[in-house]
């Protein structure tokens, strides 16, 4: 059940960022689950820098991930 869901979810990520013209294909948008999964779980139970920003980390991400444009 967890699976399809989890599924579902990635499948209308990908859909929603291809339908907004969006870049990154299906593989950046599964990193981007497989890093924000790692961040919430820092984030729930104890963080590895907890006087780094939120903001901050996700902007980091983004910009490792995604090519410029």
């Amino acid at each position: 059940m967890l699976g399809a869901w989890l599924r579902a979810g990635f499948a209308a990520d990908v859909e929603f960022n291809a339908a907004a013209g969006l870049p990154g294909d299906a593989r950046h948008i599964a990193l981007f689950h497989y890093a924000i999964d790692g961040l919430l779980l820092d984030r729930l139970t104890t963080p590895l820098m907890p006087d780094e920003s939120l903001d901050d980390i996700v902007d980091a991400l983004v910009d490792g991930l995604l090519p410029e444009v």
